[in-house]
C-alpha cells in the first residue's frame, strides 16, 4: 500500500475460477447447473486490480472506478449466457411408422424448439447395429421428422431412429419390417391425395365440459355436443381445417337449454336444487325465467364464437400411410391413411374421448 498526504493506492490480487472457460465449454440447461460447474471447476485466473484512494473529510473513497480493471474483474455481470433446455423433457410423443421401402420418426414437442432443430441428428440402427450415422432431420417450430427411403426394399429385421442433440438423445423408437413374405408392414404403401374434401362428426362434450370446468362452472352436466369438422386437402400439399358453425351452435343452444339450472347454480353460488327454486320464487316467476334465458343466450354466444370459428391451416405431408399436418397457427398433429379415411390423432385433448377423429371423404 502506497500514502501520500490525502492520496492512496493499494495493488490487489484476485484468484477466481476461470468462469470463461467452463461456459465457453458447456452446455447448460440452466442457470444452477451453470453455477455448480463454476464451483466444480478446478482452473482458475488472476485479475490485478489496482485501487486509488483520496480522502474526503475522515473517510477513504475509492477515485479510480472508471479503471477498466474493473472492467475484467466484474466481467461476469456482462456474461451473454444462453441456455440449453432439456430437449428430451420437452417431447410431446414420438411415433415410428415404416413400410417396404421406407422407416420414419416423428417428433412432436410441447413448445417451440426451433432454435435448435439445426443441432440436431439421428442415427438408424438394424437389428441394435449402425445402419445411418448423424443425419439431418426435417424440422419447423415444434417438430422434427427424420426418414430413410431407397428405392427398394429394406432389408429386414428391427429399425430403430434415434434423435440426438449433440450427445444427448432426444427420442429413439424401433420398428419391425418384414420384407421376406413381400407384403410390407403397412396397410398402404403409397397414397395418392388429389384435392379432397374431407368431413369428421367428434364427440366434443369432454373437451366443451372441461373448457367450462376451467372457466369455474365445476357441474354435472347432461346431453352431448357433436363438432363437424372439415377437412380440405390440396393436392400442392395444403389444408384447411374449420369447424362448421352453424351445427355447433345449434347443439350448444340445445346443450345449454338442458342444463340451464346447472348452469343458474353454478353462476349464483346455489348448491342445491331447493336453494334453486327458492332464488326462483325470491325473484318471481317471470323475472327469474327472463333472466334464465338470458343467461343461455350470453353462455351460447361466448362459447359459439370461441369455437365456431376455429379455423386452422397449414401444410401436410404423406409418408406411406402416415400423414402429418404442420399448422401455421397451432401445434402440428399426425394420422394415418386408410381406404378413403384418415384417422386423425385426438391426443390428449379430450375430443372424442381421445380416439381418432374419423374423415371421410365427403359426399
Amino acid at each position: 500500500m502506497k500514502i501520500k498526504k490525502d492520496e492512496a493506492s493499494v495493488d490487489v490480487t484476485f484468484t477466481m475460477a476461470d468462469y470463461e472457460a467452463v461456459l465457453d465449454e458447456g452446455d447448460f440447461k440452466d442457470v444452477s447447473e451453470a453455477v455448480d460447474a463454476i464451483k466444480d471447476c478446478d482452473d482458475t485466473c488472476e485479475v490485478e486490480v489496482t485501487f486509488e484512494f483520496e480522502k474526503d473529510d475522515d473517510e477513504w473513497l475509492i477515485s479510480n472506478l472508471d479503471d477498466k480493471a474493473y472492467i475484467k474483474l466484474y466481467g461476469f455481470y456482462g456474461l451473454d449466457v444462453s441456455f440449453t433446455p432439456d430437449l428430451a423433457e420437452l417431447v410431446n410423443y414420438s411415433d415410428i411408422f415404416g413400410d417396404y421401402n421406407y422407416v420414419y420418426l416423428s417428433v412432436v414437442f410441447l413448445e417451440d424448439v426451433s432454435e435448435y432443430i439445426d443441432d440436431m441428428t439421428f442415427d438408424v440402427y438394424l437389428d441394435d447395429e449402425l445402419y445411418m450415422s448423424n443425419q439431418t432431420p426435417y424440422g419447423d417450430t415444434d417438430y422434427i421428422w427424420c426418414d430413410i427411403t431407397v428405392d427398394g426394399p429394406l432389408e429386414s429385421g428391427t429399425y430403430t431412429i434415434t434423435a440426438k442433440y449433440g450427445d444427448t438423445v432426444i427420442a429413439s423408437e424401433s420398428i419391425d419390417i418384414d420384407n421376406d413374405s413381400g407384403s410390407g408392414s403397412g396397410s398402404v404403401v403409397n397414397y395418392d391425395i388429389e384435392g379432397d374434401v374431407y368431413l369428421c362428426y367428434a364427440d366434443g362434450t369432454d373437451a366443451f365440459i372441461e373448457t367450462l370446468v376451467e372457466a369455474g362452472f365445476d357441474l354435472d352436466f347432461e346431453g352431448q355436443i357433436g363438432i363437424w369438422f372439415e377437412l380440405t386437402l390440396s393436392d400442392d400439399g395444403e389444408y384447411l381445417l374449420k369447424v362448421d358453425g352453424e351445427t355447433f351452435n345449434a347443439d350448444l343452444i340445445d346443450f345449454f337449454t338442458d342444463n340451464k339450472d346447472q348452469i343458474m347454480m353454478g353462476f349464483y353460488g346455489l348448491s342445491s336444487e331447493a336453494d334453486l327454486d327458492a332464488y326462483r320464487e325470491s325473484l318471481g316467476e317471470d323475472t327469474y325465467d327472463a333472466l334464465e334465458s338470458s343467461m343461455v343466450q350470453a353462455m351460447v354466444s361466448e362459447y359459439s364464437a370461441d369455437y365456431s370459428d376455429l379455423v386452422d391451416g397449414g401444410t401436410y405431408t404423406v409418408t406411406g400411410d402416415y400423414i402429418y399436418f404442420s399448422s401455421y397457427d397451432y401445434s402440428g398433429f399426425d394420422g394415418t391413411l386408410g381406404d378413403d379415411m384418415i384417422y386423425v390423432n385426438a391426443g390428449d385433448s379430450f375430443l372424442n374421448n381421445g380416439e381418432p377423429l374419423e374423415f371421410y371423404p365427403e359426399g
